[in-house]
This record gives structure tokens, C-alpha cells and sequence, in this order.
């Protein structure tokens, strides 16, 4: 898999010009050439993932004394519960030099953000201005890095390395499908742009799927019939659960229908007992559609009150199905109405 993408920087280095007082303007084109990443993991592995990368340097007046000192900076998203913070390692190679990468300090301001006065910490505004990615779900995040070492930068010199991620998955227990994604830059520009141009590379991987637990699949690459926000909770939190009719291109039972209803087959608890056949079409479990066209359709729940859970006792998984108005016909995983649902009620 190859990506390419072209920078034009000003400002990409910091000034150390031996003394010589001028206005600097600098250029940079940085090309991802390729990213080393799997499409498949097993939960409690380690994933190796590389990016290469090249950097070449246009360091305009004076030419021949201009340098600059930075940190290389290294971003990339990774699922919440993974905690990639406390378990990735990241290092690199180049032909400046190589080394470790650290985690960025929490406090430090992303430099863009800077002049504009926001004064954003560098996870504020990777999150401000990449989101989530190619993800679907609000359950991945930024995860931030710093080489160890700060280089002196000098013109016109190609910088040709690499950066490797040993990423640790499946943290949480959970099967997990993502996207990953990845921006390279340095401390001094952070994410700022020459004119239009970016003074960063951005670059989306292949969606990962992590298997291996017993839990049920939380896909963030395809878009789901059925999702619930938060996307872990609880039983003792409120959560929303939405369902998508508009994907139902291929036909399923509830195609067209607009009066749509919450059917949980069985709810399994913490003391180990399960309750069952909780199927009944009335405005407790009625899905409400958002507008008259979106065809999607939503109910919010306090599951501790909704199953008439006693205090100490909370709920661990819930199996459902959607249902029409006369409960007759059903919808659950995959469109396929004898296959239900799954949702694991967890904080990780």
C-alpha cells in the first residue's frame, strides 16, 4: 500500500542561523512512501507497524548557514481501550540519526494552535482537526510522540527514514475492526499550514480487525444497523441506541417500515442470573425516528430502570432484536432476523 503527500512548509524548523539576523521562509516536501501495517491481529499480541517516510529540506535565505532544532513528532489512532499510551513503543530510524520516541507531555500546546489563540494541547487538536478518522465510532484516540532527541536541521538535505509502532491489542477484551491513522511532523510547525498547504502528513491506514476474545465484534470500519452510544457504558449509565433502515439495501423484514420497536431477548447479569423475553411493542421501546426521512431511529434507556434491576446488581450483556409494531417480524445482526444483536456492557 503506497501513499504519497506533498508538503510545502514555512516555518518547519526553528531558526538557529549562527548569529544572522533575516527572514527565513522554508520548504519541505515530505512523501509517505509506504506504511507496514496488518489487516488482521490477535488480542494480547503485539503489532508491528513501520511507516517510511522522506523528507527533503529548501531552506531559503541565507542558504548557505540556515539551520533549525526540532523534535520529529509521530501520531496515531488507536481504540480507547487498547491504552496504547501505557503499552506502544515507538522508535525510529533515519539518516539524521535514530533513537526512541516519548510520549508528548500533556501540557505541551500543539503550535498552530497557538497563534490562533486556542491553545490546544496536541490530543485537543489532532482530535480538532482529524476527528475520528475514517472511523465510524467515538471510541478511538489520539495517541502522541516525540523523538528523544532534537536535531539541527540543516538546507537542501534529503532526510530518508523510518518509524516503527509496536502496538499492543486487544487491551480491553473486546474484538475490535478500526482505522488507523497516522500524522508525522515536528514540534516547532505542529499542524500548521504554509498558505493552503499542510506542514504535516496525514495518511489513513487499512482497516485492522483484532480478533481472539469471546466478546462480540465492535466494528469502526462498516457502518452498523444498530449502534449504541456511548459505545461502552454501564447498565447504570444512560445510553442511546440507534437503528440504521437506511442499510437495509439488500432487503430485510423491517425494509420501509417507520414503526419500529426494541425487542431483548436476554439480559445477563452480574450475579450470574439472566432474565429473558423482555418483547413488548409499547412506548418504553419504541424507536423514534429523528426526522420523517433520515430513517434513523432512536431510543434512549436507563438499563438499571428498563430491566427493573434490583440495587447491587447491574447488567453485563443485553441480546436484542428490532421489531414492527405487531412484534411478527425481526431484524438483528447482519439483517439477518435469527441472529440477534449483541451489546457487552463494559467501561473499557
Amino acid at each position: 500500500m503506497k501513499q504519497h503527500l506533498n508538503i510545502k512548509g514555512k516555518n518547519l524548523w526553528k531558526l538557529c542561523a549562527l548569529g544572522i539576523i533575516a527572514i527565513v521562509i522554508y520548504c519541505c516536501d515530505i512523501a509517505v512512501t509506504k506504511i507496514d501495517q496488518p489487516t488482521t491481529a490477535i488480542a494480547g499480541t503485539i503489532v508491528p507497524i513501520t511507516l517510511h517516510d522522506s523528507v527533503t529540506t529548501n531552506i531559503a535565505t541565507p542558504p548557505a548557514c540556515a539551520c533549525v532544532n526540532a523534535n520529529f513528532v509521530m501520531a496515531f489512532l488507536a481504540p480507547k481501550g487498547w491504552a496504547a499510551a501505557q503499552g506502544a513503543t515507538v522508535s525510529y530510524t533515519s539518516s539524521l540519526g535514530s533513537g526512541n520516541m516519548k510520549l508528548m507531555p500533556a501540557n505541551v500546546l500543539e503550535p498552530s494552535t497557538v497563534g490562533a489563540g486556542t491553545n490546544l494541547t496536541w490530543t485537543a487538536s489532532l482530535t480538532q482537526k482529524f476527528g475520528i478518522g475514517k472511523n465510524l465510532v467515538k471510541d478511538v484516540e489520539w495517541v502522541v510522540y516525540e523523538s528523544n532527541e532534537i536535531y539541527t536541521i540543516g538546507n537542501t538535505i534529503t532526510i530518508l527514514g523510518t518509524i516503527n509502532i509496536k502496538l499492543p491489542v486487544g487491551g480491553d477484551g473486546n474484538n475490535t475492526s478500526y482505522f488507523p491513522a497516522y500524522v508525522t511532523c515536528d514540534s516547532y510547525d505542529g499542524l500548521n499550514y504554509f498558505n493552503t498547504t499542510p506542514d504535516f502528513s496525514y495518511n489513513n491506514g487499512a482497516c485492522l480487525v483484532q480478533t481472539g476474545t469471546d466478546g462480540a465484534l465492535q466494528d469502526y470500519c462498516n457502518a452498523q444497523l444498530t449502534s449504541i452510544d456511548p459505545p461502552k457504558s454501564l447498565s447504570t449509565e444512560f445510553i442511546t441506541l440507534t437503528y440504521n433502515n437506511k442499510l437495509d439495501t439488500a432487503g430485510t423484514p423491517l425494509t420501509g417500515l417507520t414503526d419500529l420497536y426494541l425487542c431483548v431477548d436476554s439480559v445477563y447479569l452480574s450475579d450470574g442470573t439472566n432474565l429473558h423475553g423482555i418483547c413488548m411493542q409499547n412506548k418504553q421501546t419504541n424507536l423514534v425516528q429523528t426526522t420523517a426521512t433520515s430513517g434513523l431511529f432512536k431510543l434512549t434507556l436507563w438499563p438499571q430502570s428498563f430491566f427493573s434491576l434490583k440495587p447491587g446488581v447491574t447488567a453485563t450483556k443485553m441480546v436484542y432484536f428490532i421489531t414492527d409494531k405487531n412484534g411478527d417480524k425481526q431484524v438483528g445482526y447482519g439483517g439477518n432476523p435469527n441472529v440477534p444483536f449483541t451489546y457487552v456492557f463494559s467501561c473499557k
